[in-house]
């Protein structure tokens, strides 16, 4: 699959945030997917545990998928060669876009998952209205972003955002190289190690039941 530059110095970028997550013990967006561990915390904080073993169940059933495409791949390794990162990442990115041609918005996070996430993301806020809590997490006068799409890359310009570590703590635990990641008002799922977006909750601050 051919690269745009764009595209290329966001490829370069995904590899980076991924290559990060190798080297450490404990990944920061990749914790280890442990679903009987997540099921105990559910329990313990009555959440709403239905939504989350859906989300659950789609998340185990995308990541067998990607093992799947990864065990034929090559592998992701730290290396200062420009031109083996962007090949690899494209490779990943190739494959798994492929597999999933036919992917759309909720297949992750189905309408309810989505509301679970809206909830939790409004909770934590502690009525901090989300144009200054984006403000801080963010770049100032950045460009502006097109908006992120199902098996999209990362949209060109936009910042990597920090997760606050209080959502990453509501939040289900995801497979390695999967990360969440604020666009805008926007939460997506998106897989550092293809550079692909896996789904996308329009509008993630706005109330239950609310599309755009």
């Amino acid at each position: 699959m051919a690269c745009s530059t764009d595209r290329n110095r966001w490829i370069v970028g995904a590899l980076l945030s991924a290559c990060a997550l190798i080297v450490q013990d404990v990944p920061a967006h990749g914790r280890a997917f442990d679903v009987a561990a997540q099921d105990v915390y559910l329990r313990l904080e009555g959440k709403d545990a239905e939504a989350v073993n859906e989300f659950q169940r789609r998340l185990t059933e995308f990541d067998a998928v990607r093992q799947h495409l990864d065990a034929s791949l090559p592998p992701l390794v730290v290396t200062p060669d420009r031109a083996a990162i962007i090949r690899v990442i494209a490779a990943h990115h190739g494959a798994l876009l492929s597999a999933r041609h036919s992917a759309r918005q909720g297949d992750i996070f189905s309408a309810r998952v989505a509301d679970r996430f809206r909830d939790w993301i409004r909770a934590s806020l502690h009525g901090i209205p989300p144009s200054v809590f984006l403000a801080m997490i963010t770049e100032p006068d950045g460009p502006p972003i097109a908006r992120p799409l199902v098996n999209g890359s990362y949209p060109p310009g936009a910042a990597r955002s920090t997760m606050p570590p209080e959502l990453l703590q509501l939040f289900p635990s995801l497979p390695a190289h999967l990360e969440y990641r604020f666009i805008d008002r926007d939460l997506i799922l998106w897989d550092s190690h293809a550079n692909l977006i896996i789904d996308v909750i329009p509008n993630a601050f706005g109330p239950s039941g609310q599309r755009r």
